[in-house]
């Protein structure tokens, strides 16, 4: 299970494009940030960052080819970890 903080690569892009993606009406609207799936050169640098967790749903924020925050839903498997996000629990 990923969690929030998380770094990650989509595992299938084409042409420097997300692959499929969820939005409306399965994650509520003030949770997402809409922009282009074309994607910019921070996330060549640096990936996409889950952001949220909604349902089966990741909310992941990448900078996208016009440079601008795009947040959008994906699942587990659309998703490869490129860094883990430590969790500390109290008295750890």
């Amino acid at each position: 299970m990923l969690k929030i903080g998380t770094r990650v690569k989509f595992k299938e892009v084409k042409s420097n494009t997300i692959p499929a993606y969820e939005c409306d009406p399965f994650i509520p609207r003030e949770l997402l940030k809409h922009g282009s799936t074309l994607l910019g050169e921070d996330y060549k640098k640096n990936g996409a960052i889950i952001k949220e967790k909604y349902g089966q749903y990741y909310l992941v924020e990448y900078i996208d080819g016009n440079n601008e925050p795009v947040c959008l839903g994906f699942t587990e498997d659309q998703l490869i970890p490129i860094s883990w996000k430590a969790r500390y629990e109290k008295g750890n």
